[in-house]
């Protein structure tokens, strides 16, 4: 017995303004799999991964994530993937707690025990304010927004 993949892609293209940002992929991600990504710069890498997300509309192709179109069912897709983007910032007054509190109110499946639970592992500090924490300690707090809703879907950019 076969399940649906969680991410296909069948001859999807975008193209921007400035360029291609990806050109005919094919590309079909099953349960359970790690896939990374690689190449250099402007390869295609984010693009193709916020087609996945329904955060980019291809100019043609079919994408289906989560077995679904991302794009017409976006609220739904989302509320299964965890996302940690390459460039997450987050206002350095900010604390990780105020963070935790903000997501558990847009994932209906947030699990605040396992948050704890990965805070306390983490030895994150929740009241710290954003700026008085280290880079790696502020990814730990993405990663951690990403994760705890237990999503079907992990996206690290």
């Amino acid at each position: 017995m076969s399940s649906k993949p969680v991410v296909q892609l069948q001859d999807v293209t975008r193209i921007f303004d400035k360029g291609i940002g990806v050109m005919h992929v094919d590309l079909e991600v099953e349960a359970g799999t790690c896939l990374a990504l690689i190449g250099p710069n402007g390869a295609g890498k984010t693009t193709t991964l916020r087609l996945v997300m329904g955060m980019l509309k291809a100019d043609s192709g079919v994408i289906r994530t989560l077995g679904t179109d991302p794009r017409t069912h976006a609220i739904a897709v989302k509320e299964k993937i965890g996302y940690v983007s390459e460039d997450t910032t987050m206002p350095l007054g900010l604390r990780p707690c105020d963070r935790v509190s903000f997501f558990e109110s847009l994932y209906p499946t947030w699990d605040q025990g396992l948050a704890e639970q990965y805070a306390d592992q983490l030895e994150l500090p929740l009241d710290r304010e954003m700026g008085r924490m280290s880079h790696g300690q502020r990814r730990q707090v993405a990663l951690l927004g990403a994760i705890v809703h237990r999503p079907r879907l992990l996206v690290l950019d």
